[in-house]
């Protein structure tokens, strides 16, 4: 994954369609490209799940939503977008985030820590319905070429349990032209 959507966000920071926003990446991959590109003041915070496991005998999957979700309530953002964050996110880590479950601390000097309904949005390189999951962009171009569809899109939507089945906050999509991906270009702001 190039990062290109993480790095649009980055660059649209404190401009005219983001005034008085604030980034923080948080990657599950310690190579991801927006711990590199995120240079000062973007702070950065790296939390993957096989050393999280390996260093903390005993939890679950579970426990590692909930240590991504005390990490994103650090923050206390006004939205969370999963700009290529390559993991399904559990019911628990989302329920923090509507502010219905309440965690307890990293530590015995923090509060108990409680979302306040803070949207969790993912950018998906496909329409509604179609190739929900990994490598959707390559599975939706094939399909393409096989004549089997003939409109691909991106949609923004709000993440549920389904993956990719969230509320669509924004479609946009192009009706197919039999042309190379190289003359593809992006539709408005999206």
């Amino acid at each position: 994954m190039s990062g290109t959507n993480l790095q649009t966000l980055m660059d649209a920071c404190n401009t005219p369609p983001l005034p008085h926003t604030q980034i923080v990446v948080l990657s599950n991959r310690k190579a991801a490209y927006g711990l590199t590109t995120a240079n000062p003041p973007i702070p950065t915070v790296y939390l993957g799940l096989p050393p999280f496991l390996r260093d903390n005998p005993g939890v679950t999957r579970d426990d590692y939503d909930l240590a991504v979700a005390r990490e994103v309530l650090k923050v206390r953002p006004d939205v969370l977008v999963l700009a290529c964050w390559m993991h399904i996110v559990s019911e628990g880590f989302l329920e923090v985030m509507r502010g219905v479950r309440v965690i307890s601390p990293s530590s015995s000097r923090s509060p108990e820590s409680k979302g306040e309904d803070i949207p969790v949005i993912n950018i998906h390189p496909a329409l509604p319905g179609q190739f929900d999951g990994a490598n959707a962009m390559e599975r939706g171009f094939e399909a393409f070429q096989r004549g089997e569809v003939d409109r691909l899109g991106v949609m923004v939507h709000r993440v549920i349990g389904e993956v990719d089945h969230g509320a669509d906050n924004r479609e946009r999509g192009r009706g197919a032209q039999r042309r190379g991906l190289d003359e593809v270009r992006p539709i408005g702001d999206c």
